[in-house]
């Protein structure tokens, strides 16, 4: 956990000088950069996406959720989702093509890149430069895995890309506060003036557990086991995708453990029965007294008593 320096506080730099005369000034610049980026974001992706559906129709729309959701969840139900908004609306205009479908599943007129490339090719001299940046930006990084390296809570979020590794230091407000080192989560990191923000965040936080198979998963994309370039990551987005939700449906229905022994043997529920020539308090004195008890190989019939135990 990385805790944010006071106004008169030495400065993290390392300089000597207080912080407030040192690397503030600095900061603050960047809280500026980064509430532009979010401003520029806000107008974009409605604009986008009011962009796709007149110029593409509903088909196109319902084909990317149908894939997205894997046909769980009807179009009807599709804004009640929680992953509708903040994941699946980015991964619609950023990424999903006619060629995320089957070839017997287009239609003539989809495209064959991006909504947004569409966009921003058509559109690209009469937007601001900020929104132009944005959309390169958003356009070069990959749906990806991401593993939170450090936290600054309220402030930032150090991560690290698990199928390119990539670092990056993303502002981050909200999830800052709740997020912990370990964890993993799906998104997208964009940079634009030394300022890097998520897009596309998935609605779960993915436990540790996770991490060794997100790289088999990685593994299983490349031969030799090697990190992915960021160009081959974007080609994947839709089984990055179906990956994230097999770990959600994971999440959501948790399988019973498989109980086995040292040798790895399914473990057989078995009832032994002993006779002993005793009462069951001098059977059990010895066995509470000493961990490592043996047992006589001989039955006898009298007097009889059973302790079962299962």
């Amino acid at each position: 956990m990385v805790t944010m320096p006071g106004r008169n506080d030495p400065c993290p730099c390392g300089s000597g000088r207080k912080y407030k005369q040192c690397c503030l000034q600095a900061a603050a610049e960047i809280d500026i950069r980064w509430r532009r980026l979010r401003e520029a974001e806000g107008a974009l992706v409605p604009e986008l996406l009011r962009f796709a559906l007149e110029r593409y129709g509903e088909p196109y729309f319902d084909a990317a959720w149908s894939l997205f959701a894997d046909g769980a969840v009807p179009l009807a139900d599709a804004p009640s989702d929680r992953e509708f908004d903040a994941t699946f609306i980015p991964w619609f205009l950023f990424d999903f093509c006619a060629g995320s479908v089957k070839r017997r599943s287009r239609r003539r007129g989809w495209p064959d890149r991006p909504a947004a490339q569409e966009y921003l090719d058509e559109r690209r001299p009469e937007l601001p430069d900020l929104q132009t940046r944005y959309i390169e930006a958003a356009l070069s990084r990959p749906l990806s895995f991401f593993v939170v390296t450090a936290v600054a809570p309220g402030r930032s979020i150090d991560m690290r890309d698990l199928l390119t590794g990539r670092t990056c230091r993303v502002l981050e407000r909200s999830a800052s506060t709740t997020l912990e080192p370990s964890v993993l989560m799906l998104a997208r990191v964009l940079s634009v003036d030394d300022v890097s923000i998520m897009l596309g965040a998935g609605a779960w936080v993915i436990p540790p557990t996770f991490h060794n198979p997100i790289i088999t998963f990685r593994n299983s994309m490349v031969r030799g086991g090697k990190l992915l370039d960021e160009q081959t990551a974007r080609t994947l987005h839709v089984d990055v995708v179906r990956y994230y939700r097999d770990i959600v449906d994971e999440l959501m229905n948790p399988r019973m453990p498989t109980l086995v022994n040292t040798d790895g043997d399914p473990i057989a529920p078995t009832t032994v029965e002993f006779e002993l020539r005793c009462t069951p308090r001098e059977a059990f004195d010895p066995l509470r007294l000493s961990r490592t008890v043996t047992m006589p190989t001989t039955c006898w019939t009298a007097p009889r008593w059973i302790a079962q135990a299962t």
